[in-house]
């Protein structure tokens, strides 16, 4: 990544990234519909799909966990966003070494949904999502700590690799 946009990346080059994973995601959705079963279920009619949806919307406990869990998503996947906005508005950190930072976050989080998921197994839900919790704070607060110099890249991008593994338990 740091070789394609190199110290002052241009906008094309972003938009052949972003461009590279929309055809990745069209070509993975084409590659599901193969697999038997993999595509989508026929539509109700829209008379029975309005009543379903309005038989959801009755249960009261459904309406709260669906808020929590709505408010839940927003703010991490929100902290993600100020996270990489404060390594370029604050710290001053390059776009090549951001999109570095955010790479090797995304690895980090595929390892440790593994770890998480045995550890959901052996211990169940609870634990991960306070383990999980816990580890997103530590590095947030430790995000907050960081100052503009020749450091902060260095410790921005296993920051943030922390945050990212926290993010996905």
């Amino acid at each position: 990544v740091c070789l394609f946009f190199g110290e002052d990346a241009s906008l094309w080059k972003f938009g052949a990234i972003s461009a590279l994973g929309i055809v990745v995601g069209f070509a993975s959705i084409a590659l599901m519909q193969r697999i038997p079963g993999g595509r989508p279920p026929a539509s109700p009619p829209r008379r029975r799909a309005l009543l379903d949806f309005r038989l959801v919307l009755r249960d009261v406990a459904f309406r709260r966990y669906s808020m929590w869990t709505s408010l839940g998503v927003f703010a991490t996947v929100g902290q993600n966003t100020l996270i990489v906005l404060h390594m370029r508005d604050f710290l001053r950190i390059s776009p090549a070494h951001i999109m570095l930072a955010t790479a090797l976050g995304g690895g980090a989080a595929m390892g440790a949904g593994i770890w998480w998921g045995r550890m959901a197994d052996g211990h169940g839900s609870a634990p991960v999502q306070l383990l999980a919790g816990l580890v997103l704070a530590l590095g947030l607060l430790a995000f907050s700590g960081l100052r503009p110099g020749p450091g902060a890249r260095l410790l921005a991008i296993p920051l943030f690799a922390v945050c990212m593994m926290g993010y996905c338990g």
